[in-house]
């Protein structure tokens, strides 16, 4: 084998050593691709969680306006169910009282027109 052959047959075993140093730092970097990937999970449980968190609240919290609206428009119901019994309840007596203005009477003998 001559000097030229040894060279060339050197040369992959100059790659592989290269390849073999550089190892360490490959393994380092996809350790950190690692570790980032593990970091986004964590903040993507993190922020699904929060997610949830704030629709549970603002659920929660429609729902109570809801229930208090509910009530507030029940109590006007019956207010005004309550209101329009007495209007109605008015508007008898008050019809009493016309009918009775309507009828002929005679001042004084208490007697009727028709009835003399």
């Amino acid at each position: 084998m001559n000097l030229s052959e040894i060279v060339m047959a050197s040369e992959p075993i100059k790659l592989l050593q290269q390849e073999i140093t550089n190892l360490p730092a490959r393994i380092a970097s996809v350790q950190q691709e690692h570790d980032l990937i593990d970091t986004s999970k964590a903040n993507n449980t993190g922020v699904d969680t929060l997610i949830q968190t704030i629709v549970r609240n603002y659920t929660s919290s429609v729902n109570q306006t809801l229930y208090e609206t509910e009530a507030r428009v029940n109590g006007l119901t019956v207010a005004m169910a309550q209101q329009n019994a007495s209007l109605l309840l008015l508007d008898s007596k008050l019809q009493s009282l016309l009918s009775l203005l309507d009828e002929p009477t005679t001042v004084g003998t208490g007697t009727t027109p028709d009835s003399s």
